[in-house]
């Protein structure tokens, strides 16, 4: 068995009510269960198509830029890609660090490609983020990937706030679950 753990950065609007928020990268990295190797990874940046321009905020934070977007392809097609290295893998688990990843992944599904076979996978997408809080006791509403990973004493991969790079820190806590 296998453990898929995938990443999304969106776009951040300026304000809550200004603008719905798009995936704008897919990182996903697959790992033995047993010996915790790296055996392949996935990232891909997506155009955003409802709000196509990021804000400063949002390239603040993940380093993105709007010209980095431009040959991207938008939302079915990098779901697409990602459903092909999946299949290419085997059989497998898959986590997100919390429940957001997962929630934007199924509400820009259910809007952009109702239909599409990710929907079940989405289903089966497990909170990496309780799981460690559960086993490591922690009462806190809210904990951060960074904190997790301070208090086990691991280097994040940089950058922070990509895709794949949060998915390969976040897959160095599998061993902590």
């Amino acid at each position: 068995m296998k453990t898929i753990i995938i990443d999304l950065e969106f776009t951040i609007p300026d304000r809550s009510d200004q603008q719905i928020t798009e995936i704008i990268e897919i990182g996903a990295v697959c790992v033995e269960d047993t010996t915790m190797e790296e055996l392949s990874s996935f990232e891909t940046l997506v155009a955003p198509t409802i709000n196509p321009y990021l804000t400063a905020r949002c390239t603040e934070i993940t380093h993105i830029e709007q010209e980095d977007l431009h040959d991207a392809p938008e939302f079915e097609a990098a779901i697409d890609q990602l459903m092909h290295w999946l299949s290419s893998i085997g059989e497998y688990r898959i986590y997100a660090w919390g429940v957001s990843d997962k929630q934007q992944l199924y509400k820009e599904v259910k809007k952009k490609v109702p239909q599409h076979a990710l929907i079940g996978l989405i289903s089966e997408m497990r909170d990496m983020q309780r799981m460690y809080m559960e086993k490591n006791r922690i009462k806190d509403r809210f904990y951060a990937l960074a904190t997790a990973l301070n208090a086990r004493n691991i280097q994040r991969v940089e950058p922070a706030h990509r895709a794949l790079s949060d998915a390969k820190s976040t897959a160095m806590l599998l061993p902590f679950c």
